[in-house]
């Protein structure tokens, strides 16, 4: 298998449709949701191919003097539905 270890898949224009064109491939991702407002499409496209991508949620420094306890809550919810699902965000942008 090939893994990449960082991507955000679900900010593509077309998540489902790369999804059907990873399904048959040796290639699997973990893909990074860094903000509150990517975390349902992640878990969407993790749904449609969990042998592919591990998700990841999390909040990127960037942000996060936003997160607040109704978003913890939020993230709670999303990691106890999502079995396997890890926490983070990882970058150096500037």
């Amino acid at each position: 298998m090939i893994w990449d270890c960082h991507v955000h898949l679900q900010l593509l224009a077309t998540p489902c449709d790369l999804a059907k064109a990873m399904a048959p491939t040796d290639y699997c991702a973990v893909s990074c949701a860094s903000s509150p407002d990517e975390w349902e499409s992640l878990a969407e496209l993790y749904n449609s191919i969990p042998t592919r991508i591990v998700p990841v949620f999390g909040v990127h420094p960037g942000l996060a003097a936003n997160y607040n306890a109704e978003l913890e809550i939020q993230l709670r919810a999303l990691l106890q539905r999502i079995a396997g699902a890890w926490v983070g965000e990882t970058g150096l942008d500037r």
